[in-house]
């Protein structure tokens, strides 16, 4: 997944892949590291790569995983900012006045909300990707993705359709989804970044999951 990520990332970042920093619970491994020197915003990268589940149990278990990676993921990144200095020295980057964040980049399968939302979301590695090329600087990518303002939208990209069923004369209700007329990644998404892009920092901030 790294190897497939790399060539997608955008030249104004600079990054890591693979990486031990130190931390105050000791070196911990970082699948991507992505620094913004002109923002002093550093963003941490948890990748998971998965099969497409095949029951409602194997979708059960994919979500477990996202949020064990999630908690891993936060576990680094706040031992990461107790330890800026030393990480700033690993990575060969002026000392100073540093913001660090934290992600989870999965493929593979939708993803879940993530237990931590505004400091460690989860993101699709194909939105991931996309945020990255709209944004201007790191720190605004990350508070974009710490937020609901990038997913379909109900009643545009996709209809809840209720059904009525009956098995064994008990009758029962029961949800589908119909898919919208047009194409979430190629008009939906990049609407939805130019609106979210829009907003300042502290705005995406507060807004709640």
């Amino acid at each position: 997944m790294i190897a497939a990520l790399k060539p997608e990332l955008p030249a104004r970042f600079s990054y890591r892949t693979s990486i031990y920093i130190p931390t105050s619970n000791g070196p911990e491994e970082i699948d991507l590291i992505l620094i913004d020197e002109s923002k002093r915003f550093i963003l941490l990268g948890e990748l998971r790569w998965m099969l497409q589940p095949g029951d409602v149990r194997e979708v059960l278990n994919r979500k477990k995983a996202i949020q064990e990676k999630v908690h891993q993921a936060r576990r680094k990144v706040i031992g990461a900012r107790a330890e800026t200095d030393e990480m700033l020295r690993k990575l060969g980057l002026a000392r100073g006045d540093w913001s660090i964040g934290g992600v989870v980049i999965i493929d593979g399968f939708g993803g879940t909300v993530s237990d931590h939302p505004k400091d460690v979301p989860v993101v699709p590695r194909d939105i991931f990707v996309r945020v990255l090329d709209a944004a201007v600087d790191l720190e605004h990518a990350h508070a974009v993705m710490s937020t609901p303002l990038w997913l379909p939208r109900e009643g545009i990209d996709f209809e809840l359709l209720p059904e009525r069923s009956t098995i064994c004369g008990v009758p029962f209700n029961r949800t589908g989804i119909g898919i919208g007329n047009r194409s979430f990644m190629l008009e939906s998404l990049p609407q939805y970044l130019a609106e979210a892009f829009a907003l300042p920092v502290a705005e995406l901030n507060s807004l709640r999951w």
